[in-house]
């Protein structure tokens, strides 16, 4: 087949209070031996160009699956889901781009997208920093995502809890594996498929939606690279022998390999925070904020059910909330203005 044209993505263009900021990582580029860069909106609050002097409070916000930085030009949608616009004006807000090749990276490091974490950490945030007058402690940096996005803030919070003051997460990707999208993966025999009495599962818990986790993967199958599940593959996986992420499962049957599911542990986040509570449990008290529904529309309540059980049952001192109904979309005003009360509460410690 010959190529005839290639469709570049959307341009982003600046405006006055909206920025791309675009950081070429060698971290990266060595690990994909071509140039690479980490991109993000950078949303300045109407203040910032009235004083040159004056620092402000630095949200770094993370998408869900799909959404990445350009959004914010294209509607206020984002700006109002996080409390951008109503709530939290006297901020700078990173809306972040975790787009990869083979899905969301969420800033993890892995076998399959290289030092995301380290290269975010060690390269992104001090280039930031040079070119905007954001905070430069801890509890003047701040997490916000939303499903993918929300792991990847709860992730880079509990490995890096010395560099930010606190992370609200809404609707996470699966923080405990032994509920993964109502799978418990660690199970003998686990299925992603069916369930223990041989029914098919669904992937999608909204009335009059039948869309099993099979449609699903057969769905990404057809579509090449780049799907949910393979970008969860990614992140938690090793490589194949042919240098792409190994499947955690068989494409055919449902049935999830344990040699694969090994490695996974290690992305885990409940096994996490249990191995390392000596360590975590006074650094993380207050940061970690969690809210979710208890109809998720991907089943995502459950993996937060036995996260909340575990880190009550080790007295870390935590804020997650289950609400009644809100499927996969739990921002509310009174979510907002709670987030954003008690960032600025935070941010108030700044200079002591």
């Amino acid at each position: 087949v010959k190529v005839n044209n290639v469709l570049s993505g959307q341009a982003f263009k600046d405006s006055e209070n909206t920025k791309l900021i675009k950081v070429k990582s060698k971290l990266l580029s060595d690990f994909y031996n071509a140039p690479t860069y980490i991109e993000a909106a950078v949303l300045l609050p109407e203040s910032y160009n009235q004083n040159n002097k004056k620092y402000y409070p630095v949200v770094f916000v993370f998408p869900g699956f799909g959404s990445t930085h350009i959004k914010v030009i294209q509607d206020d949608f984002q700006q109002k889901r996080f409390g951008m616009s109503g709530f939290g004006e006297e901020k700078i807000f990173v809306f972040l781009n975790q787009d990869c090749r083979y899905g969301f990276h969420v800033f993890a490091n892995s076998d399959n997208n290289g030092p995301r974490a380290t290269s975010f950490i060690t390269e992104f945030i001090p280039a930031l920093e040079k070119q905007y007058r954001v905070a430069r402690k801890a509890n003047g940096r701040f997490l916000i995502g939303h499903s993918s996005g929300a792991w990847a803030a709860l992730w880079l919070q509990i490995n890096y809890p010395d560099t930010f003051g606190m992370v609200w997460a809404g609707s996470p990707d699966p923080v405990d594996f032994h509920n993964f999208l109502g799978h418990n993966l660690y199970h003998k025999g686990a299925n992603l498929f069916y369930n223990s009495e041989g029914k098919i599962t669904s992937s999608i818990r909204t009335p009059g939606v039948n869309f099993t986790l099979k449609d699903w993967a057969n769905m990404e199958t057809d579509l090449g690279d780049g799907g949910q599940l393979q970008s969860f593959e990614a992140v938690f996986g090793r490589k194949d022998k042919n240098g792409k992420p190994e499947q955690m499962f068989d494409r055919k049957t449902g049935n999830v390999f344990p040699d694969a599911i090994e490695h996974w542990k290690n992305y885990d986040i409940n096994l996490f925070l249990q191995k390392n509570a000596a360590e975590l449990k006074d650094k993380l008290a207050g940061k970690i904020n969690i809210v979710v529904a208890e109809n998720d529309d991907f089943f995502l309540d459950g993996a937060v059910k036995l996260l909340k059980q575990t880190l009550d049952s080790l007295n870390y001192k935590t804020n997650i909330t289950f609400i009644e109904t809100g499927g996969h979309n739990t921002w509310s005003d009174e979510i907002r203005t709670e987030m954003h009360k008690k960032m600025e509460e935070k941010y108030s410690e700044y200079s002591k």
